[in-house]
């Protein structure tokens, strides 16, 4: 194996520099669960406090390492649930 395809390989490996900037499974089931519509969002920011841009910018996919805290706000309330640990 040539040292750049071992570079790569290293790349790919979880726990990698970088694997923190994209979305991990509690985004991906999030966001599957969050409603398109702006309206539907609004009614989100007002019942969770979840800013309206911040929820825009969230179903956009615009946010590069979104704050966990705030996906954990937005997960339970779309689920209905709390998040297991």
């Amino acid at each position: 194996m040539s040292a750049k395809q071992q570079l790569l390989k290293k790349q790919k490996e979880p726990g990698r520099r970088g694997d923190y900037d994209l979305p991990g499974t509690l985004t991906q089931h999030t966001l599957k669960m969050l409603p398109t519509k702006e309206d539907e969002l609004c009614r989100i920011s007002v019942v969770t406090g979840l800013p309206f841009q911040w929820l825009r910018n969230y179903r956009r996919n615009e946010l590069r390492n979104p704050s966990v805290n705030r996906v954990q706000v937005l997960y339970e309330y779309l689920a209905g649930k709390s998040l297991p640990l």
